[in-house]
């Protein structure tokens, strides 16, 4: 009975897929078709009604002479600058109050008061160290000293009353022994010669413009140190704190220095990071006066907004979203139409649909060697996993293949053909025909037997064929119906070579 061969094909999605990318230039080129077409249908639609307009020109707020779509792209960006502009407001504001921001870094006066804690229990003297850290700066104490300070501002070199919130910021405390640059600029160095290390000196800084102001704000520390230590000894237990010097000097201070080094490059940063953005958005004349209108209304210490008013001329333009919608729909329609294809064609997908579909083995792969390329980095992430035969490795095992089922079965005669035949496929049979015949096999090849009379003539005297294909060339219904003729004739398919 005539055996009957059924194309019953399992769409692979992952090799869909892999075909569809593979067309990455033609869905580039339609990208760009589209992205052209639809941006060209704006401009126009923008040129007309620019022309329209163009003898009623009105003075209007920058915001109401933006169109919906400006007016999202502004506040896309606003959403984006608003953060960095609200610190950028609050930095300055800061810097402009700050008494420690306007001190001039080269006629800082410093002032610094030196004690030595003693203590038995060399465990306890990290924990004393740090409550003095945090105990001389607390609330009571600063405000204690800005109300001391504000009785008599102008003897304190004062222009106006001082903040509390600014004080702390003028007063450091360190412990620890160490190197340090004293305040008169000579090195002073103090060391621990006690057994076990239970000595450390506590260094307390104040900074100000006049030496009276130091003088006061250390007075008032220097009042607190006994309800300090009492504190502190009442949740640690007993040491000793021995007033050990104080000084002052006039000059350049590095902790000023720091300072205000960090507030402008903060307020650098934020500055640079608004005007990036603002710059990558290119906003015309009338969005970028909407922007700033919007940044004054979320500052809540701006007085009173001063709207820009501007003349309503609108200038013909492309919209970025029809560029990206068109960009989107060739993509999708190229996309498409290859899906489409790729479902009808009916030719030969993948390597093993020959095996699949009408049980034919597989003898083996002949894989073209891919240039380095978008192509084959494509290749290598869809079908990278999968090993990979050089063409003389795959050569040698499709002979092994075919003399293994020419010897078994005793045929005589060998006939080579395909469906479809270029030259890759004829040099591979022309190759494969000197080899089996130098191992006495006798080999003829031909072209598709579905179209050739001679062929059809050479392949009845033939007792096997082998089938030459490729992928995306040979077609699924040309491969059914040479298997039906050499099915008819009596002649077997050993195999299949794969070109891909």
């Amino acid at each position: 009975m005539e055996q009957r061969y059924t194309e019953e094909i399992e769409i692979d999605l992952l090799d869909l897929i892999y075909h569809v990318a593979l067309k990455w230039k033609m869905i580039l080129v339609w990208m760009i078709l589209g992205a052209l077409a639809l941006g060209g249908f704006s401009f126009l639609s923008s040129y007309k009604e620019a022309e329209q307009q163009k003898n009623s020109q009105v003075e209007v707020s920058a915001g109401d002479v933006l169109e919906n779509e400006q007016k999202e792209e502004v506040l896309t960006l606003y959403n984006q600058v608003k953060g960095a502009q609200y610190l950028i407001d609050n930095t300055q504001e800061y810097m402009s109050e700050s008494v420690l921001m306007n001190l001039d870094v080269n006629n800082v006066v410093s002032g610094e008061i030196t004690y030595l804690i003693k203590t038995s229990d060399v465990t306890k003297l990290s924990a004393i160290e740090s409550a003095y850290e945090k105990l001389l700066v607390r609330d009571n104490i600063l405000s204690e000293l800005t109300q001391k300070v504000n009785k008599d501002i102008k003897s304190y070199g004062l222009k106006k009353k001082l903040d509390q919130k600014y004080v702390k910021e003028l007063i450091s405390v360190s412990a620890g022994d160490r190197e340090q640059n004293d305040v008169d600029g000579t090195k002073v160095y103090v060391q621990n010669n006690m057994q076990n290390n239970t000595q450390s000196i506590l260094s307390v800084y104040v900074y100000g413009e006049n030496q009276n102001f130091c003088e006061a704000v250390a007075d008032t520390l220097m009042n607190h140190m006994s309800s300090v230590e009492k504190e502190i000894k009442d949740k640690v237990g007993e040491y000793r704190l021995s007033y050990i010097t104080s000084r002052y000097s006039k000059g350049y201070s590095e902790y000023v220095y720091t300072a205000q080094n960090n507030k402008v490059s903060s307020l650098a940063d934020n500055q640079g990071k608004v005007n990036s953005l603002v710059t990558a958005a290119g906003l015309d004349d009338n969005q970028k006066a909407y922007l700033k209108e919007l940044l004054q209304e979320s500052n809540s210490s701006a007085k009173q907004v001063k709207k820009q008013v501007v003349k309503t001329q609108i200038k013909p333009s492309v919209s970025k979203k029809y560029v990206l919608i068109g960009a989107v729909l060739g993509a999708f329609a190229i996309c498409a139409y290859v899906f489409v294809f790729y479902l009808i064609s009916g030719r030969l997908h993948t390597e093993d649909q020959v095996e699949s579909i009408y049980g034919i083995k597989q003898l083996g792969v002949i894989i073209e060697e891919k240039k380095k390329s978008v192509d084959s980095w494509i290749y290598r992430i869809f079908k990278g996993r999968q090993r990979k035969f050089a063409y003389d490795e795959s050569f040698h095992m499709i002979e092994a293949g075919i003399k293994v089922v020419v010897e078994k079965k005793k045929y005589q005669r060998v006939l080579l053909t395909g469906s479809y035949m270029n030259e890759k496929q004829e040099k591979f049979i022309d190759h494969m025909m000197k080899v089996l015949m130098d191992a006495g096999i006798e080999v003829m090849k031909t072209p598709c037997v579905l179209y050739d009379p001679q062929a059809m003539l050479d392949m009845a005297t033939a007792d096997a064929v082998v089938l030459v294909e490729e992928l995306e060339k040979s077609l699924n219904l040309d491969i059914r119906k040479e298997l039906e003729v050499f099915t008819r004739q009596g002649v077997d398919v050993i195999g299949t070579v794969i070109f891909e």
